[in-house]
């Protein structure tokens, strides 16, 4: 992981001594960067300045995040890899941040993965600025004095500028929907870049140039699938993301199908990995769940050795607020963070961390391909944003934003909604195209930041190349899972025999009754209040938490900015039932005024 901090200034006055403080005080607070070295750097005109502290190269296997020379510097971070060609992608060569000090030209138009790349050329005096294509690798901006800052960590951009007052449109749409619409931060002076561009910082002022634009992305959509084509590009994903020499792949293999695809890829990629699978204590057979019977039946399958976590349960709420203050490059819900992630994340390092970090091969993305939201076919633009609102805010249990809040939510998805149509996007796609820009990019993207710190994460779905493969599929197709099927049938048909965890994913008309039994069954107890109810020996977290949330909701200031977008009766309703009996719907909604009401500085 490589902290960083950039300046940019016309009058060439930009204040490397205000980055170095910044970036110091969110790596005090990071136990896994604490007592790196904050390195600095200035351009000899003085219109560029850095600051940055990284993992030591023996947690990166030896490898640099930072070519800092007399008047030109590039560096990156996050796992870069680069198409060589329509089918072949080099994992190696974006490793060597030197790759970076040659025109982005040679070099902008190939990257993909989940990364950021920054370098100035002295000679011209040009910064340059690269976000990755699908907005996995959140970035941010402020302004202060004259100077444009550009950092990877709100925290530190908000230390630069002083801000404390939050934005209601943020709170509306984290409170309602678990994320913030649109991924721009909570606090107000701090914006998000956005996602594929190269941007450049010059005498002329700001250009941009869009790697991956919207209107491209649009001709995406039922363009035509190739189960081969698809297969390749997956593998060549998974081998050049895994090509990190020294670093141990890892594969959190589950019963579902994303997983699954991955496995089948990295095993035709040849790559040497390990598989594993967390035993969730909540799940029914613990730990001999679903998830992990499956996965153990697969890599037995294959010949391939097979762990199982026992997942931690216990979440320290006070581990929780810093790992959303200084970790969190947006905002997310306490609900949505892993009691182990944040542990892991809190933990200072130890004998057993002086390995090299390990790189996580996911299945994130792999919802693209199965229209999560539905399809919007015959509906109208109107209809459309009703339609996200509901996938979004639910109708039950009842939303507890206020009537204003909801109407900011509802603003923000027509203005969205209009402008993908205007870039091409048909009305039929137009689900299926917020789930990848806006959900992925903006909800997971910034969750991803809190195992940065501890590994860097690898999604092939979330490759452009193979998005181009699940969205090439017609409508009808993403929505029954196609893009897995025909994939597994070219990479790993044998695998196909096995059968998914809850047989949600499996075909025929006796896995469709046994999902929709399921699914009325998940129904029934969640609106009689018995979703949420666990096995006696399962420490329930939400349990314990719920006193907290209550009495820091009902004590705070009538002025606390949350209040303008909430209900007040429907909020003080929910936080006063019984915490065992909610449903998990309405537990969300308490971990989110969690987050908001116990932050830091709240």
């Amino acid at each position: 992981m490589n902290l960083f901090v950039i300046g940019w200034s016309l009058d060439g006055k930009v204040d490397t001594d205000a980055a170095r403080r910044a970036v110091s005080t969110v790596v005090a607070a990071l136990p896994r960067l604490r007592g790196q070295e904050v390195n600095t750097w200035s351009s000899a005109s003085g219109h560029a300045g850095l600051a940055c502290a990284a993992h030591s190269p023996d947690r990166t296997a030896g490898v640099s995040y930072q070519a800092l020379n007399d008047d030109a510097m590039a560096i990156f971070t996050g796992r870069p890899i680069a198409w060589t060609s329509d089918s072949e992608a080099d994992g190696r060569a974006p490793l060597d941040p030197r790759f970076y000090l040659r025109s982005p030209d040679e070099w902008a138009d190939s990257l993909d993965g989940r990364f950021a790349v920054a370098t100035y050329d002295g000679e011209k005096r040009v910064l340059h600025l690269l976000t990755d294509p699908l907005g996995a690798y959140p970035v941010y901006e402020a302004r202060s004095e004259g100077t444009r800052w550009l950092s990877n960590n709100v925290e530190a951009l908000r230390t630069l500028i002083a801000s404390n007052e939050r934005r209601a449109s943020v709170l509306a749409s984290f409170l309602g929907c678990g994320w913030s619409l649109g991924g721009a931060p909570l606090w107000k002076g701090v914006d998000r870049l956005p996602r594929g561009t190269l941007h450049s910082f010059g005498a002329d002022g700001e250009k941009r140039v869009a790697i991956l634009p919207t209107e491209t992305l649009g001709t995406f959509f039922g363009h035509g699938f190739d189960p081969e084509s698809a297969g390749q590009a997956l593998i060549s994903t998974v081998r050049a993301g895994g090509d990190w020499p020294g670093r141990p792949a890892i594969l959190p293999l589950t019963g579902g199908r994303d997983s699954r695809v991955v496995f089948a890829a990295t095993l035709g990629a040849g790559l040497h990995f390990e598989a594993e699978t967390s035993a969730l204590p909540h799940l029914p057979g613990y730990p001999d769940t679903g998830d992990v019977t499956i996965a153990r039946q697969l890599c037995e399958e294959v010949g391939r050795p097979h762990r199982v976590n026992l997942a931690q349960t216990e979440l320290d709420l006070v581990e929780a607020q810093a790992a959303v203050r200084f970790a969190s490059p947006g905002t997310f819900s306490f609900g949505g963070l892993s009691p182990g992630a944040v542990a892991a994340f809190s933990r200072p390092p130890g004998p057993q961390d002086r390995e090299p970090l390990r790189l996580l091969l996911t299945g994130a993305a792999g919802e693209v391909s199965r229209a999560y939201y539905g399809l919007g076919e015959g509906l109208d633009a109107p209809a459309l944003v009703d339609k996200l609102y509901v996938g979004l805010v639910r109708r039950f249990p009842q939303p507890i934003l206020s009537r204003d809040g909801e109407q900011m939510v509802r603003t923000w998805l027509t203005t969205w909604v209009g402008e993908q149509m205007a870039r091409g996007i048909a009305k039929r796609d137009v689900p299926d195209a917020f789930y990848l820009l806006e959900r992925m990019a903006n909800w997971a993207g910034p969750l991803q930041g809190l195992s940065e710190y501890n590994g860097d994460t690898h999604s092939p779905l979330w490759s452009r190349a193979v998005v181009r493969q699940q969205l090439g599929l017609p409508g009808a197709d993403r929505s029954n899972g196609a893009f897995h099927r025909l994939v597994l049938d070219r990479l790993a048909p044998h695998l196909q025999a096995f059968p998914y965890e809850g047989a949600d994913y499996s075909t025929g008309p006796r896995a469709r009754l046994v999902s929709l039994a399921k699914k009325g069954r998940t129904e029934l107890r969640r609106r009689f209040g018995r979703a949420a109810l666990t096995r006696e020996s399962s420490p329930d977290v939400f349990v314990g938490a719920l006193p907290q949330v209550r009495e820091a909701v009902a004590s705070s200031s009538p002025q606390h900015p949350a209040w303008g977008v909430l209900d007040r009766r429907r909020v003080m309703q929910r936080l006063d039932n019984d915490p065992a009996r909610l449903d998990p719907r309405s537990r969300e909604q308490v971990w989110r005024l969690a987050t908001v009401f116990l932050a830091v500085g709240s």
